[in-house]
């Protein structure tokens, strides 16, 4: 089992201990402060092969799934400013981190088999997927018999059924990191996901999810990243899923677009206090709820309305509202439940403590470097801002396509 030595765990603790306390310059300064003090505690426990032992629970039969949650939702978020700093002890963290947790012989590997009617290793695995095709380098660098048991794991995931939801991404999302590390994917789940989203289309920007639409964020949560991101990845691969008439690549720009509206949508929810309306299910994922927004600003795909500055500063009030709450964590610096502070009736019966660190994907332009514009633009307000200020704002109209 890989672990992390005595001295070389102190080592660590005191460089994020003085990296917290350091005094932010300026908004990236102030992100990166914040994502690690999420993320330290995951990833400290797991490079310790401790994190069974050391991730809190509320939910006893939520527990066995709360470490592959915390590190596949940490890395969403983290992955970003990993490949982009390439800081070594970051980087052999998070391999002591990964071997410890997907190594069979390990104390601390994770759960990966659904238990009765719980699938939720699917999800998480899916997220690990995610994050591994659109950072491919967190993949590579893992020594050879991690991959092998990386691989392993995804194999074993992929006999879990789906849900006929957003559910179906997940295992396209399997799948298709599947293709790419061994081409082994099973196609056909990637094009029946892709076919089931193209029906599900509701207009204006939102996808239903499954037939009925769900007035929820989870358009953001997993829907249109997950779906971009597959689109994306087929066509630089030269796949073709079977979808219809259309081909891939007219297909991707129709996707695009339609990410893009959804991204402008969710930067006119944010409200000129940087509250956002607190509607549906999964509200605990606090600022994962801007997922998509993060997602499309890092791939610097953010639509023409929408400056750099005005986003930033719009995820910026989101940021601060949430995360001035102190008792956001606990005393050991673990999330507690809830949106705003401790609301453990928010938490939904399928989440628990691992399940919250999907908010660190708000956080994903900290993998764009300090001179992109993200970070350099002067601050603007945003358009609830402007609005509620009463400036003039040209009109919000129906999205067409």
């Amino acid at each position: 089992m890989g672990t992390v030595s005595a001295s070389t765990s102190v080592a660590l603790m005191t460089q994020f201990a003085l990296q917290a306390e350091a005094k932010p310059t300026n908004v990236r300064d102030e992100w990166t402060k914040l994502l690690l003090k999420i993320s330290t505690p995951v990833l400290d426990s797991a490079a310790n092969g401790q994190l069974k032992q050391d991730l809190p629970s509320y939910k006893p039969n939520r527990k066995i799934f709360g470490p592959l949650e915390a590190f596949s939702r940490t890395l969403c978020g983290l992955a970003p400013y990993l490949v982009l700093e390439n800081n070594n002890i970051l980087l052999d963290k998070y391999k002591s981190a990964t071997k410890n947790l997907f190594t069979p012989s390990s104390t601390d590997y994770v759960q990966l088999e659904a238990v009765g009617e719980e699938r939720q290793p699917l999800v998480d695995m899916a997220f690990l997927a995610y994050t591994y095709i659109n950072y491919p380098t967190l993949y590579h660098i893992l020594s050879t018999d991690t991959k092998k048991t990386i691989v392993e794991s995804f194999n074993k995931v992929r006999t879990i059924e789906p849900y006929p939801s957003n559910w179906l991404l997940f295992s396209a999302m399997v799948e298709l990191f599947l293709h790419i590390s061994s081409n082994d994917g099973d196609l056909s789940k990637i094009e029946n996901a892709l076919r089931q989203f193209e029906k599900w289309y509701a207009g204006d920007g939102w996808y239903g999810d499954g037939e009925d639409f769900h007035f929820d964020y989870y358009n953001s949560l997993v829907i249109h990243p997950f779906l971009h991101t597959i689109y994306e990845k087929c066509d630089e691969l030269k796949m073709e899923p079977k979808m219809g008439n259309l081909r891939l690549g007219e297909k991707k720009e129709r996707i695009l677009k339609i990410a893009q509206r959804h991204a402008k949508q969710l930067e006119m929810l944010i409200m000129a206090d940087g509250s956002f309306p607190a509607v549906g299910r999964s509200m605990a994922y606090r600022t994962g709820i801007f997922h998509h927004l993060a997602y499309m600003a890092t791939k610097n795909l953010l639509p023409d309305m929408l400056t750099h500055g005005q986003v930033r500063s719009a995820m910026n009030a989101a940021i601060q509202k949430i995360w001035s709450k102190k008792d956001n964590f606990d005393t050991k610096n673990w999330l507690t439940l809830g949106l705003y502070g401790q609301q453990p009736g928010l938490s939904d019966s399928y989440i628990d403590v691992g399940s919250l660190y999907l908010a660190t994907t708000i956080f994903m332009p900290l993998g764009l470097p300090p001179q992109h514009p993200f970070w350099t633009e002067p601050d603007q307000d945003w358009t609830q801002k402007k609005i509620w200020s009463g400036a003039d704002v040209k009109g919000d109209y129906y999205f067409s396509q």
